[in-house]
């Protein structure tokens, strides 16, 4: 493996890695800025008086007060958090630009018309959902093992119906998400193997969202959008099936809040309908092709600072999500 491999493989790294600062820091620093502007403006009156009084609260006063502001309209800590999500959705993805470049790839090329046609879109949806639905069994194994030490892995529901939320999920979080990892970290991978590329990529999607609820579905559905990627020779397919994805969860969880039994009704018809998808698309798809990335790529790629840093945060985050069980 030569020098220019390794550096190719480093630069993937550094571009996660950088993708994951920014959903770690930049996030944070906007949604404080966000939400200590209305707290700023609701305690100033209070402020004012007490210097004129003499009498300025102490920082832990502020810090309870500022805690007791976010706690009084939950809505508006989510509200501000779906589009500082947005923000940096579209930040992250910018990171992978110069690997276009590098390539000497147009956005244009990247979002070509695909190989296969649209009107396999819905059978590749309903593919999605139905391996969303099967990764359940390993959240709840591992949901069942937590419990027998007082634990959870599974997420309090906190989505609200904001516009943000909406755009966040539906929009631009697909569109950003497979610009990184199947436009950036698959197509820069891809010389050195289709199925290596597939793996690893899948695994960088999973661990990025940072906890063990999502961790499953997450790599199956890295699996699914990075061979539709492959098979396609565009970002579109794998795009429009994210969202669609998304929106169709959204729907789903929507309708069982007024009709309870339509989560099992959709849990089973689509693991029924997306296998038989799964059996249609497969044959006029094809095959990834065999392993073909020598150990030393992997052990570059994988051992290298940037991803044991990238991956050594994912991680830590992802057992901070633990929680005691209620």
């Amino acid at each position: 493996m030569t020098i220019e491999d390794r550096l190719a493989l480093r630069r993937v790294g550094l571009r996660l890695l950088g993708a994951l600062a920014i959903y770690f820091l930049v996030a944070s620093f906007l949604l404080g800025v966000s939400l200590s502007i209305p707290f700023v403006r609701e305690i100033m009156p209070d402020l004012q008086k007490a210097a004129l009084s003499g009498s300025a609260p102490s920082q832990s006063e502020i810090m309870t007060r500022f805690q007791a502001f976010i706690s009084s309209d939950p809505d508006r800590y989510y509200a501000a958090a779906n589009w500082v999500s947005c923000v940096c959705a579209v930040l992250g993805a910018l990171l992978f630009l110069p690997s276009l470049r590098h390539d000497h790839v147009t956005l244009r090329a990247h979002y070509a018309k695909p190989g296969i046609s649209f009107a396999l879109l819905p059978m590749l949806v309903a593919v999605a959902y139905g391996l969303n639905c099967l990764s359940s069994f390993a959240v709840l194994g591992t949901e069942w093992l937590f419990n027998r030490f007082g634990l959870t892995v599974l997420l309090p529901d906190e989505m609200t119906h904001s516009t943000a939320y909406y755009v966040y999920a539906v929009l631009l979080a697909p569109l950003c998400e497979e610009f990184m990892f199947r436009g950036g970290a698959l197509r820069s991978l891809k010389p050195f193997g289709e199925r290596f590329s597939l793996i690893a990529s899948s695994l960088c999607f999973a661990f990025f969202h940072g906890n063990l609820h999502q961790f499953p579905g997450t790599f199956l559905m890295g699996l699914w959008f990075g061979y539709i990627y492959l098979r396609s020779g565009s970002l579109l397919m794998p795009t429009l099936t994210h969202m669609g994805l998304n929106l169709l969860v959204i729907l789903i969880n929507a309708l069982t809040d007024t009709v309870p039994s339509a989560a099992i009704v959709s849990f089973v018809l689509f693991l029924g309908v997306g296998y038989w998808c799964l059996r249609r698309l497969y044959p006029a798809l094809g095959p990834v092709a065999p392993a073909d990335a020598p150990r030393p790529v992997s052990l570059a790629f994988y051992a290298s600072f940037p991803m044991l840093l990238y991956l050594t945060t994912c991680l830590y985050h992802m057992v901070t999500s633990v929680a005691p069980l209620s």
